[in-house]
């Protein structure tokens, strides 16, 4: 074998071996990204979100219908609990039964289940976890008969900085 051929041969060595090497540092940087990615606390999937895309008919007519309800929610949190005041179209307080999912604005896969309690004149309490300071993500449902009433409203617990 000629040193040309020899040198040929050592030279599609290399350029075959620096190509698969891009392929496999490619491979182990997908490894890795799709590790964090499933591993991060702040990735979240909305839950039932296809259902809006799917029932979007329905979904309108459920938020129009708490619309013209005419009720108004007011929150405020701290640490420990969720204080909702709900009143109608006149100002007037509203009993309900109200429950609630609530998640911290950085942590939205967190989500926790609240029960309110009556606490009178259209008063409820929620007893929930908000140790993490920042921007709480308030969904809430209250229903009185057939009356149904949606409401979405982010609320601050503790010191944040602002922009």
């Amino acid at each position: 074998m000629s040193t040309d051929a020899q040198k040929e041969t050592r030279a599609r060595w290399f350029w075959i071996s620096f190509i698969l090497m891009f392929f496999a540092g490619q491979a182990v940087l997908w490894t890795f990204a799709l590790g964090v990615v499933t591993d991060d606390p702040s990735h979240a999937v909305v839950e039932d979100y296809d259902k809006f895309a799917t029932r979007w008919d329905e979904t309108r007519a459920e938020r129009s219908a708490s619309e013209a309800l005419g009720w108004h929610a007011r929150l405020s949190a701290d640490h420990e609990r969720i204080v909702l005041e709900l009143t109608d179209a006149d100002g007037e307080p509203v009993d309900a039964q109200v429950q609630a999912k609530v998640f911290h604005k950085a942590r939205a896969a967190e989500a926790q289940d609240v029960e309110f309690t009556p606490s009178g004149a259209g008063l409820s309490i929620g007893l929930a976890n908000l140790e993490r300071s920042g921007h709480w993500r308030v969904r809430l449902t209250a229903t009185r008969g057939d009356d149904v009433y949606f409401h979405v409203q982010d609320v601050t617990v503790g010191q944040v900085a602002q922009r």
